[in-house]
């Protein structure tokens, strides 16, 4: 991830926060792309985070519609609440279709100037 090599440090904020609000559901959080892959993670976070539920979403996340869907509820729940995402959809860059050279939600959303 081009980002988080040269945000390192944000990187391991970012990896820290995910963790700290994961805790209760004994998931640990190593890599943030495939941790946010399927969008759970990123909604069970902020749910803790923020004492609030995000909504309905897909709970077993296996097909790529789900995830995809799963990511903007966590979009959808950061802008409800104020948070500038920059205009980032999970459709356009979603973890499940990133290249090489494109960025991902998680870039997006550690990253975003």
């Amino acid at each position: 991830m081009y980002l988080a090599h040269n945000n390192s440090h944000i990187y391991q904020e970012g990896i820290a926060w995910l963790n700290k609000h994961l805790e209760g559901k004994g998931v640990q959080v190593d890599n943030i792309d495939e941790s946010l892959k399927n969008g759970l993670n990123l909604i069970h976070a902020l749910e803790h985070a923020s004492g609030e539920a995000a909504g309905k979403y897909h709970q077993k996340a296996s097909l790529p519609v789900h995830c995809i869907d799963n990511q903007n509820v966590a979009l959808k729940f950061l802008t409800d609440r104020g948070v500038n995402t920059g205009g980032v959809t999970a459709e356009g860059t979603s973890l499940l279709t990133k290249t090489k050279n494109s960025s991902s939600v998680a870039d997006d959303f550690f990253f975003a100037p």
